[in-house]
């Protein structure tokens, strides 16, 4: 049953993602908006599969991306 739901909200996040992606960055601008923030997120990668780091400290990152991620956009809705 939990993959069924999982596999649901998956097939309504990525439509629905496409078509907020397609409404809010211009046509013409589409593929160097996308690489520009694929590129910090490849240099992540890279760090944390170069140096190996213990699980504990990984998920230890993981939650202060987050959270930093989550204070950032709640700073961006207040501003719009």
């Amino acid at each position: 049953m939990g993959l069924v739901v999982f596999e649901f909200c998956i097939g309504a996040y990525f439509p629905a993602s496409g078509t907020l992606k397609s409404q809010l960055v211009p046509a013409d601008t589409r593929a160097s908006t996308y690489a520009l923030f694929r590129l910090p997120l490849n240099i992540l990668v890279l760090f944390v599969l170069l140096f190996h780091f213990s699980d504990q400290l990984t998920h230890i990152w993981c939650a202060t991306l987050l959270t930093l991620a989550a204070y950032i956009m709640n700073s961006l809705i207040k501003s719009l």
